[in-house]
């Protein structure tokens, strides 16, 4: 997949079919978008041009930005992992947000022969969302290329988005929000300095430095693959203010089974499998040695067990 930062650098003269979105996430929804995106390219022998943003437009549209389901770098990976031949990223600032649809599209139409603008069901761009579907299709039919719509993809009778997986993950139900999503929810980050209780207990940790608001699971102990120098690890997974110890910050901690080694500093990925329990408050550490040995054996017997390493399918 070609990736380049501005829409003026989209291959020149070739002929595409385009979409554009957030894509937080890259959940079945989008992927459902893509698979349009895909049949309408192949009607017209064209290639596949999405059209996404960084930040996300809501960091500069909204007070309370929603937290994010992936970084860039994630969402790039996701995108060509659908097959999508070219990415734009633009970058999203007041001069895009207040750019009427028209505005946005005409530089597109001139980088690329449009040969189609497919969107998704709940669809609107450019100043207070004012290029709604009519409006769009009014502007292919003045440029004289295609307008197609996807569907909106339902699983359990309700709609696939970003905002359902959010409150999922907020309930602390990652496995639900695996269905959703297509893959098990990731969060990416480098490994920092704690306060090293972990090795004091006899467990030690990786303490996951965040670098953006990710949409984190509630607090509790859960079952993990840590990715770790291009290794899947199995792991037992703590987030939360461990309350115990009146600690003022929230953290994610990683005891990364059978391993040991310096890794400060390291980029790692935590993938959240399967939710063990909430978090508790114990009355000393000999309380919490014990949870924790029984969490790590929970841990364990998950692994021990034939079990996909995918997302579950829908």
């Amino acid at each position: 997949m070609r990736v380049v930062r501005r829409i003026a650098d989209v291959t020149p003269g070739r002929r595409f079919a385009v979409t554009i979105g957030a894509f937080d996430g890259v959940h079945l929804g989008h992927q459902s978008l893509f698979r349009k995106l895909q049949e309408q390219a192949r009607q017209h022998e064209a290639g596949t041009l999405a059209i996404t943003f960084d930040p996300d437009p809501s960091e500069v549209v909204s007070p309370n930005p929603p937290p994010y389901l992936s970084d860039l770098d994630q969402k790039i990976e996701l995108i060509e992992a659908q097959g999508i031949d070219e990415l734009c990223i633009v970058h999203f600032d007041e001069r895009i947000k207040n750019l009427s649809a028209q505005e946005f599209m005409d530089p597109i139409v001139a980088a690329a022969v449009v040969v189609e603008l497919v969107v998704g069901h709940d669809f609107a761009m450019g100043h207070d969302r004012h290029g709604t579907r009519t409006v769009l299709e009014q502007y292919a039919e003045q440029h004289r290329f295609a307008f197609a719509v996807a569907e909106e993809l339902k699983l359990d009778g309700q709609g696939v988005s970003a905002t359902r997986i959010r409150r999922l993950l907020t309930d602390g139900d990652v496995t639900g929000a695996a269905r959703l999503l297509g893959r098990f929810p990731c969060i990416r980050g480098p490994v920092v300095e704690g306060d090293k209780r972990g090795r004091l207990i006899g467990f030690p940790t990786a303490n996951l430095g965040l670098q953006q608001r990710w949409a984190i699971p509630a607090d509790g102990v859960y079952v993990a693959y840590t990715h770790l120098q291009a290794e899947k690890r199995q792991s037992a997974v703590n987030i939360g203010m461990r309350p115990t110890f009146d600690a003022k910050q929230r953290t994610i901690e990683s005891h990364i089974l059978d391993f040991s080694g310096d890794i400060y500093g390291e980029d790692i990925a935590v993938e959240f499998l399967h939710r063990l329990r909430g978090e508790q408050k114990f009355s000393g550490i000999e309380e919490i040695r014990e949870q924790i040995g029984r969490d790590v054996q929970a841990a364990r017997e998950y692994f021990g067990k034939p079990r996909s390493t995918s997302a579950p399918s829908d």
